[in-house]
């Protein structure tokens, strides 16, 4: 980006910042028993290896590899400024604010907290609501459903059920399109737009 191409309107949108796609499938089962297929096929002597045995090694691996497509989902992901993971935390603790105790400190004050019983499940939603902040839609592809910007619950939900490879993957694109957006605001610094 230059300073003649740039647009105070697109920062202000956050239209400018980095962009990703990333594609999961969630039918871990078909996987897995397309990977012990594939071992089956290795452990098979090339003796018992007939043509109507090959054709039957090929119409299983079909079928399974037709699961796996039919579970894909596309995330179309969104870099977001550092403004916006602020507010994230205050979202997570306006949702948390009812399960908070209270005591008094050393000083006699009062202060609220949060017991140690809810704490993971507060990071837990904190992390979907920094995830939500970064997906713009999510397509299932066996439906053609599209869900654009989801709420925290909605994330929230995907990843306590989706298999754990998908929920890294995600996790992995988001941290880097946090360090992309790091590195786009640091670019947008006070001498950007002046004038030599």
């Amino acid at each position: 980006m230059t300073p003649e191409t740039f647009s105070f309107f697109d920062v202000l949108e956050e239209r400018t910042y980095p962009k990703d796609v990333l594609s999961v499938f969630t039918d871990e089962a078909a996987a897995y028993d397309l990977n012990k297929l594939s071992v089956e096929i290795d452990m098979t002597p090339s003796d018992e290896q007939t043509p109507e045995k090959i054709e039957e090694f090929k119409e299983r691996a079909e079928n399974l590899q037709n699961r796996i497509a039919k579970s894909k989902y596309t995330f179309y992901l969104t870099g977001v400024s550092d403004d916006k993971i602020e507010d994230a935390t205050e979202v997570a603790n306006s949702a948390f604010e009812d399960k908070k105790l209270q005591r008094y400190t050393a000083t006699k004050t009062i202060e609220k907290y949060l017991p140690e019983s809810e704490q993971l499940n507060y990071v837990k939603y904190f992390n979907a609501v920094v995830m939500a902040l970064h997906i713009e839609q999510i397509v299932e592809h066996k439906s053609g459903r599209v869900m654009t910007s989801p709420a925290p619950e909605q994330v929230l939900h995907f990843l306590n059920k989706a298999p754990m490879a998908a929920k890294e993957a995600l996790n992995a694109k988001v941290q880097s399109l946090r360090v992309k957006s790091g590195d786009y605001e640091s670019g947008l610094d006070e001498g950007f737009l002046a004038k030599p």
